[in-house]
């Protein structure tokens, strides 16, 4: 399954694990570990003692939890782009079972998160609890990953029959309460609604840990789950603090000609420590042995190593385990995204512990009010209570000096028509070279206050498109001439530079160019064909506005995917290596609720991952000014620059 498509939901696509001839390699110095120390296990789980009301196999863990999404051997497919190193596995065969869990407990996991398709569903009725009692014996947790509400949206009586089924099977607690993730990735579960009716499902949250998939304005939401998590393994880092943290080695979909995510071993290992450094609740690993996506970490003839293990799990065993490997550089910054009601807060220790950490008490869920403790020397940082992003005390990130910024906003559609559309290949392939601001939002409706917003802080008390209005307040156009920096504003079809007309042949309109209200700035404005091939020679703060056709407002979303490709790609290829920077967003949804929209940052000094932390025009504002040195203006000076998303 990835983040946007549900792949191997009909039985007829599976490719279930055939009998081949297995081969075995003799272990390595750390297989020879592994089975050295199988003899202990038994005794290892005597630590997991059940509280009363528990399953025998289930324990009380305290957060940070470290866990690694599994699958069964249905995930495998003839036209895999990689195969595991022990073809044969058999997900009803104990054996094979205990072999996985065993080389997944020595990466350094405390639990594994299992897909749960539904009762008499996928092979559940056997598999799951050979999965639960082999797990016991490999000192690992189960969680169950509910996959039904990735299929279509469940009433409240059949998740509360599907929870009650689930309650033997699913084997770590969370403050007393066993714990559940829930793939809640439909259009028409992806939304505040959802987690509502999970909320009554389970007494309030009060009966079940519940931890759901992230979606635009999921922080927002009036009802809080008790944790969150992002699956979207096409990206190398999905960061959801204070909630969750997830590294992925690659995706390559088994039906599609070349990866989303190309597997670096050397990112890995940046990946991996950014992992351990986290302050995040979830430290999530994606996956061990989903091949049809081509995330696992599972030994493979790919990407063989002299234990016999892999690449990817030796860097996993070296650090989380021996604590040794590679070490952030520079850290990531560890700011938090708002925090929801009700959330399990992590302890200050961030460093996988090699076996679980049982808490005999059952203690309940903290108050909202708790803070998150990053590993020193970071400083630590507070959650805020709000659903708007919010300054903190001291941000917490170094923030780059780039000798180019450059800003381009396409028009009026929301974040779930471009992310996943097959007709938008540019924008959804940033997502995994650049910092995907996955809960971005638009301030208004309808287009022109937004283009204010992130040009004056304001929207000017404007709410509608007209052209006939003309500002003196402070702009960004005007903070940049104070202090001696250029900027342009690149519009298409734009007649001539310093034109002020409301309208022009092609698809120019003044109510995208905002620099155009402002009579200091308006002769900074410049027909698009004036942007250089020469990408040095461009101003510090460039605007760029494409026409109606081409910013999706008249014309499809394959027209501007294709413009963008064509007319940003050589500049963001460009950028990487020449200390510049590429913002692409909206300005607005297509009505929609909760105004979502598609806001990624790349180039030079940019972190590949998703970042779920609140933003909206102003903070975007407020980051431009930053990079330049400058103070916020109107509602910009209430926000944070955005500092997590940079090395």
């Amino acid at each position: 399954m990835n983040d946007d498509t549900i792949y191997d939901t009909d039985p007829a696509d599976y490719w279930p694990g055939q009998r081949r001839i297995r081969r075995h390699r003799a272990p390595g110095q750390a297989g020879r570990k592994l089975l050295a120390a199988a003899a202990g296990l038994a005794v290892m789980s005597l630590s997991l003692l059940a509280a009363p009301g528990q399953p025998a196999q289930a324990a009380d863990y305290t957060t940070p939890i470290t866990a690694m999404f599994y699958y069964d051997d249905s995930f495998r497919h003839a036209t895999d782009h990689y195969h595991p190193a022990a073809s044969g596995f058999d997900s009803d065969n104990p054996t094979d079972v205990a072999h996985q869990l065993g080389l997944i407990r020595d990466t350094g996991m405390q639990a594994i998160i299992a897909s749960w398709w539904g009762q008499g569903q996928h092979g559940e009725a056997t598999r799951f609890p050979i999965l639960r009692d082999t797990a016991r014996a490999a000192n690992l947790g189960v969680i169950p990953y509910y996959e039904p509400e990735g299929q279509a949206s469940q009433t409240v009586a059949q998740i509360q029959s599907d929870l009650a089924h689930l309650l033997p099977l699913s084997t770590v607690y969370v403050g007393g309460k066993p714990v559940i993730f829930v793939y809640n990735a439909r259009s028409d579960t992806s939304n505040c609604a959802t987690v509502s009716k999970w909320k009554t499902a389970t007494a309030g949250f009060t009966s079940w840990y519940v931890n759901m998939k992230v979606f635009g304005g999921f922080a927002s939401c009036p009802d809080q789950p008790s944790s969150w998590h992002q699956y979207g393994p096409a990206v190398a880092e999905s960061v959801h603090l204070p909630w969750s943290f997830n590294i992925s080695p690659g995706f390559w979909q088994y039906q599609e000609t070349t990866p989303r995510l190309v597997r670096d071993p050397a990112r890995w290992a940046q990946n991996v420590a950014h992992l351990k450094a986290s302050n995040a609740q979830w430290k999530l690993v994606t996956s061990w042995n989903e091949w049809g996506e081509a995330t696992s970490v599972e030994p493979s003839g790919s990407w063989q190593s002299a234990t016999g293990w892999g690449t990817y799990a030796d860097e996993l065993h070296r650090q989380l385990v021996d604590g040794s490997g590679s070490t952030p550089s520079p850290s990531p910054s560890q700011t938090t995204a708002p925090s929801p009601s009700a959330t399990a807060s992590p302890s200050p220790s961030t460093t996988a512990s090699s076996s679980p950490t049982p808490s005999p008490t059952g203690s309940s869920t903290p108050s909202p009010s708790a803070t998150t403790v990053p590993p020193s020397p970071t400083p630590s940082a507070s959650a805020s209570s709000s659903s708007s992003p919010s300054p903190s005390p001291s941000p917490t990130g170094t923030l780059p000096a780039p000798d180019h910024i450059v800003v381009v906003l396409f028009e009026n559609h929301s974040q779930t028509q471009i992310v996943g559309n097959p007709d938008a290949l540019w924008f959804n392939a940033q997502l995994s070279r650049g910092a995907y601001l996955s809960s971005s939002v638009a301030v208004a409706h309808p287009s022109l206050p937004n283009y204010l917003a992130l040009w004056s802080g304001s929207t000017q008390g404007v709410t509608d498109d007209s052209c006939n209005y003309t500002f003196t307040t402070p702009s960004l156009g005007q903070q940049l001439t104070a202090a001696g920096l250029s900027y342009l504003g690149y519009a298409e079809n734009l007649p001539s530079a310093g034109s002020t007309v409301c309208t022009a042949s092609g698809g120019y309109a003044r109510k995208h160019a905002p620099w155009a209200y402002w009579p200091s700035d308006a002769s900074h404005g410049t027909p698009y064909t004036a942007w250089p091939t020469d990408f040095s020679t461009l101003p510090k703060v460039s605007f760029v506005i494409p026409n109606l056709c081409d910013d999706m407002h008249d014309c499809s979303v394959k027209t501007g995917d294709a413009w963008a490709m064509a007319h940003l790609q050589p500049y963001l290829d460009w950028a990487a290596t020449h200390n510049s920077i590429l913002i692409t967003t909206f300005d607005e949804n297509d009505g929609s609720s909760g105004n979502h929209i598609y806001t990624v940052v790349e180039g030079a000094h940019v972190r590949t991952a998703s970042f779920g932390e609140a933003v909206n025009h102003y903070r975007v504002l407020r980051t431009v000014e930053a990079l330049c040195g400058l103070p916020g203006i109107g509602n910009a000076s209430a926000q944070t620059p955005i500092t997590d998303i940079w090395n």
